[in-house]
């Protein structure tokens, strides 16, 4: 065990508690806690009842990608091609597969800086390290895997979520947004 990877309190999370059922179960109340409840999910109310949900992602995919951390919340997209302001970025993959006889799996990989979910402990001081994210369908596991690069006393891997899952297809149903927002084309 890492004894300087617990927390003081008798028990604490590591990672995300609730993640609009991407990753763990979606609260009775359809909404994580302390979500604005101006908030609507666009997804749920496309789908007639006693249909089966639409599949948004394909069953197994690759995806490369560059993640912007931007400090400033008035610094909103369109980013083109990068974002005004100070910001920091990462280079990653995502690995999604849907079809194992195991459940769902996903791999994400981030090269530079780990993305900053951790707010306790030795990985919140900064993200400015390299980090693994493996999901296991089967054991409904979420595993941080770090690398060489990783902050003093931060173990080279550790269990940030249990029940965790990698997101379904149509994960993107409880996704929320304000009921003001507007996309504009310019």
């Amino acid at each position: 065990t890492y004894s300087y990877m617990r927390s003081k309190k008798k028990s604490t999370v590591i990672g995300p508690t609730c993640t609009q059922g991407g990753h763990n179960p979606l609260p009775l109340s359809g909404i994580c806690p302390q979500s604005n409840e101006t908030f609507i999910f666009p997804g749920m109310h496309d789908v007639p009842s006693g249909q089966a949900p639409i599949h948004r992602w394909a069953p197994w995919f690759t995806v490369e990608w560059i993640f912007y951390y931007i400090s400033d919340p008035t610094n909103i997209p369109p980013y083109f091609p990068v974002p005004k302001g100070n910001y920091t970025c990462t280079h990653g993959r995502t690995y999604y597969d849907d079809t194992t006889s195991q459940g769902r799996c996903m791999r994400e990989v981030y090269d530079q800086r780990c993305i900053p979910i951790f707010f306790s402990d030795v990985l919140s001081i900064n993200n400015n390290y390299s980090c693994d994210f493996l999901n296991v369908g089967a054991t409904k596991t979420a595993y941080l895997i770090l690398h060489d690069d990783r902050p003093k006393d931060a173990p080279e891997c550790c269990i940030i979520g249990q029940p965790f899952h990698p997101p379904p297809r149509n994960f993107s149903d409880n996704l929320y947004i304000k009921k003001a927002s507007t996309i504009e084309v310019k």
